[in-house]
């Protein structure tokens, strides 16, 4: 699955190489197109469940540096409470 995810990424389909990292257990590069691809677009549609369960189906153990590089594991009520303000 790593070998595809990374022709899923030359394609540009950024989704479906984070799916295939994720299920070859190569958490490290599902999180790194995560946190630069994926979370961003999620919060410019405003789609606050995607950006949750992008990081809680990671494995924060398989991911080296996990609470410098990112970490984003917020519920989407307090993502939705922060933008009250």
């Amino acid at each position: 699955d790593e070998a595809k995810g990374t022709l899923a990424l030359y394609h540009g389909d950024v989704y479906l190489a984070y799916q295939l990292y994720s299920s070859a257990r190569s958490h490290r590069t599902a999180h790194e197109l995560a946190i630069n691809y994926l979370a961003p677009e999620a919060v410019l549609k405003d789609d606050l469940q995607m950006l949750s369960d992008l990081f809680s189906e990671l494995d924060a153990s398989l991911i080296e540096d996990f609470a410098v590089g990112g970490q984003v594991r917020i519920s989407p009520s307090t993502i939705a409470t922060w933008s009250r303000y």
